[in-house]
């Protein structure tokens, strides 16, 4: 799926975003400080399950109907 608008694009995931996800999903960045405390934040064994997962639905394009995630590229 892709949504096209005139600044960004809204996608489903590519093999090549994986690598992105898992650097802004680890480490000290500014924007987990932001996040409220709905969810806690992910440990490192818990981001690799996390893009294992990933890696498989993106793998076998397994997207849920109607889509809950999509990917904003610019």
């Amino acid at each position: 799926m892709q949504i096209m608008g005139k600044s960004l694009v809204l996608r489903d995931m590519l093999p090549q975003d994986l690598e992105h996800y898992a650097y802004w999903q680890s480490g000290d960045h500014a924007w987990k400080q932001l996040d409220g405390p709905y969810y806690p934040l992910a440990k490192m064994p818990e981001i690799q399950n996390m893009l294992e997962k990933l890696r498989q639905r993106v793998a076998q394009q397994a997207w849920p109907e109607p889509r809950t995630r999509l990917v904003v590229a610019d």
